[in-house]
């Protein structure tokens, strides 16, 4: 192990941190035989919630990860492995510690400078000349032309091992070595690179994008069904009432409610046991909601209205909004890959709303139903009671979202929504259901961010940059320099005057 660096063990995970430069290099190794999953937090004040940084998949090869200056300046770090009880630690310690470390270490003695050649052009002017390149291409994924670049989704946890730049040709003053690049790991040299996963690389964007105001333009499908849903079930029910109050008259409903009939009276043991049934009914249901919070399934916040919520609570609601439509998707997706696809974002996005919520899961409070049931009107009354318990429990579970809000840190939260949608969920649908047009159901997603899939009509388009980026050209009966195929659609904002990732085409000629 290097001088300049600490290491530590825990659920047979080698974690070391070493300075490189300004910044810390965290590398995690398994010492197990099998594959291991482990999730890193961050808590950038004491009394602050968790945010998510990245996490890494571990086999047998150490995987590395540099720090982004969010969680060097954060309170705690916290790993989560596999299912495990997180274990925490101070970063101010581990800071001190390589500080420390590096005090003791002795200076490297300068490099001498290598003199410049006459033909050799001034450093400063070639810093000028790259200063005239626009910036904002920085922020765009790039697309290699020679392979498509889009990655598998069981590769967007890939951890990535960190290589070092060396520095360029030194002018007549000293020039800094760039920061370290986050590089494959050079045993999957010959697969995709990989991709962040939903909550990983959150320094790679400028601070600048996000001061945008957090919106629900519309509700998803899911949640337009599920409200027709209720309104339709309290509808029937009233009319339903009704219909028999009208049917029956005062006595036909008396003999209803007393079960009087050609064949007799109930006994008492029949409505007690319908009772029991009715309760434990109950608790089946109360067990499933639980467990469903526990596990990170999205809540139908009904009463919830977009307009009236800070900011905090709009990005819990638009979490609950995002598992609900992700999972009624899964049920309904085709082809198969796309099933498989949205089944592990539908995983990953209960994992972050769950650890949203943290570990305070509400218990309900015992439930008394009363009197035992003797008669058809005491096994109603326990019905209703049964009904009305579950609303409060519902209703419980809901004010305890937005209490859970005040936890949420709006930048991570729209860093996370950022590439979520156009690194992870754009990439492994078009990925996923390719040559086939993009599903209809995506634009929900798109529109949070006021994106739109790039149109594109075949034979029609012609090629241009920065909108396309060209991998190939075929002979066609279409005109020349006309797009002929999209290997992979593009993305930009609703205006068509940003360009989010360029369409990856083949041209005719």
């Amino acid at each position: 192990m290097a001088t300049n660096s600490i290491t530590g063990r825990f659920r047979d995970i080698e974690v070391s941190f070493s300075a490189n430069g300004q910044r810390i290099l965290m590398s995690l190794e398994n010492l197990e035989a099998h594959e291991r999953r482990v999730r890193v937090m961050y808590q950038r004040l004491p009394i602050s919630g968790r945010a998510n940084w990245t996490d890494f998949h571990l086999t047998d090869e150490k995987q590395s990860a540099v720090m982004p200056t969010d969680v060097m300046q954060a309170y705690r770090l916290t790993f989560f492995v596999d299912d495990y009880e997180p274990i925490s630690t101070h970063i101010e310690k581990i800071v001190e510690e390589l500080e420390r470390l590096k005090s003791e270490m002795p200076e490297p003695e300068p490099e001498p400078i290598a003199p410049v050649e006459a033909n050799q052009a001034p450093v400063e002017a070639e810093e000028a000349h790259l200063a005239d390149v626009p910036q904002d291409d920085d922020a765009l994924p790039e697309h290699d032309e020679e392979e498509e670049t889009q990655p598998n989704l069981s590769q967007l946890g890939a951890a990535e091992d960190v290589q070092e730049s060396e520095p360029p040709a030194g002018p007549v003053k000293p020039v800094l070595p760039p920061a370290p690049q986050i590089q494959p790991p050079a045993a999957a040299s010959e697969a995709l690179p990989a991709k962040p996963a939903i909550m990983n690389r959150l320094d790679a964007i400028p601070e600048t994008n996000f001061g945008f105001q957090l919106t629900i333009p519309s509700l998803p499908p899911s949640a337009i069904a599920a409200r027709k849903k209720a309104q339709t079930a309290v509808g029937i029910s009233t009319t339903a009432s009704a219909t028999a109050m009208q049917k029956g008259g005062v006595f036909g409903n008396l003999a209803n409610a007393l079960r009087l009939s050609a064949g007799g009276r109930r006994n008492k043991a029949y409505y007690r046991e319908e009772a029991e049934r009715v309760q434990n009914e109950l608790h089946d249901r109360i067990a499933k909601l639980e467990k469903d919070y526990e596990e990170g399934c999205g809540l139908v916040l009904e009463k919830w209205d977009a307009e009236t919520l800070s900011q905090e609570e709009t990005a819990v609601f638009l979490l609950n909004l995002m598992v609900n439509e992700i999972a009624a998707w899964r049920k309904e997706a085709k082809p198969e890959a796309l099933a498989e696809t949205l089944a592990d974002i539908e995983a990953r996005l209960k994992q972050t709303l769950k650890q949203t919520r943290g570990a305070s899961v509400p218990s309900p409070t015992v439930f008394a139903a009363g009197p035992i049931a003797d008669n058809e009107r005491d096994l109603e009354k326990i019905r209703n009671d049964c009904n009305g318990y579950i609303q409060k429990f519902t209703q419980k579970l809901a004010n305890l979202e937005k209490k859970h809000a005040a936890k949420v840190e709006m930048l991570p939260f729209k860093k996370f929504l950022v590439e979520f949608v156009r690194d992870v969920l754009f990439v492994s649908v078009a990925k996923s259901t390719h040559p086939e047009p993009m599903p209809k159901r995506l634009n929900w997603f798109l529109e949070l961010m006021d994106y739109e899939v790039m149109p594109i009509e075949m034979g029609v388009t012609k090629v241009s940059s920065p909108h396309h980026k060209l991998k190939g050209a075929r002979a066609s009966e279409f005109e020349n320099g006309t797009i002929l195929e999209v290997v992979t659609p593009g993305l930009q904002s609703k205006d068509g005057q940003r360009v989010v990732q360029a369409a990856i085409v083949i041209q005719s000629q």
